[in-house]
């Protein structure tokens, strides 16, 4: 018998029986997975959006209730699609960590009040592109315009590892994105960097043009990172692909 007071599911699901089915560590992933396909993916309709929205409420709920360290009592093998799913997430860094969750769910971000962020907003809005404010501004156009067929200066063959890099920022509290993306110290200050971004994002003529120049600021950022740490990607075959400045 659970002497703690189960969490009420959004769905209505049997909050025992999960307990029971799923470690701690599957329920992060789940409700990260959930959260992350919500958000970032494609021709969803806004129901099957928040459906999902409260399949990663749920397992979040969950989450917190049981603990880390909580291992599932009595698993059955009952629900074997969401355990694959769990185990594939679980060996991914694209998830939306729970305990980053905070900063996305029912709140606006004090991030998006920057003028830089404000004025992706006004690009964003010009095209009709989907809109979440709890989401930073500057990586909504970023991923925009990669949808969109944005080009810049990540090579064309690394199109795709560019994606799942911007995913992956997506898990990032929005202060440490923003400290990352200015970080560059060859152009300057952070404040100088922000400023130039802004500027440039004040003369593109075009939301795809102004989606390029946040791009082209991301993978320039992620060469520096990788000039200092030599960081890899996996190239969607199963190896991974140094970057470099070549």
């Amino acid at each position: 018998m659970l002497k703690r007071e189960l969490p009420i599911l959004v769905h209505g699901g049997d909050a025992e029986r999960l307990s029971a089915e799923f470690d701690y560590d599957d329920m992060v992933a789940l409700s990260g997975l959930f959260r992350l396909w919500a958000l970032y993916s494609a021709k969803l309709s806004p129901e099957y959006r928040t459906e999902l929205i409260g399949y990663s409420a749920d397992f979040e709920a969950l989450a917190h209730w049981a603990g880390e360290g909580w291992l599932a009592a009595d698993p059955s093998g009952a629900m074997p699609v969401f355990k694959l799913l769990a185990s594939r997430a679980r060996n991914r860094s694209s998830v939306v960590r729970l305990e980053h969750a905070k900063h996305w769910l029912g709140r606006t971000l004090h991030q998006n009040e920057r003028r830089v962020n404000r004025l992706a907003l006004e690009w964003l809005e010009e095209a009709n592109a989907r809109l979440d404010p709890s989401h930073l501004h500057l990586l909504t156009l970023a991923q925009w315009g990669l949808r969109n067929r944005a080009q810049g200066d990540w090579p064309e063959d690394l199109g795709e590892t560019f994606v799942m890099q911007l995913e992956d920022l997506a898990t990032w509290t929005p202060v440490d994105l923003m400290k990352w993306l200015f970080s560059c110290l060859d152009e300057g200050n952070p404040h100088e960097q922000e400023q130039a971004l802004l500027n440039d994002l004040k003369t593109a003529n075009s939301p795809q043009h102004a989606a390029e120049l946040v791009l082209d600021k991301i993978w320039y950022t992620i060469l520096v990172s990788a000039a200092a740490g030599q960081p890899s990607f996996e190239d969607g075959t199963g190896h991974t692909r140094s970057i470099s400045r070549q």
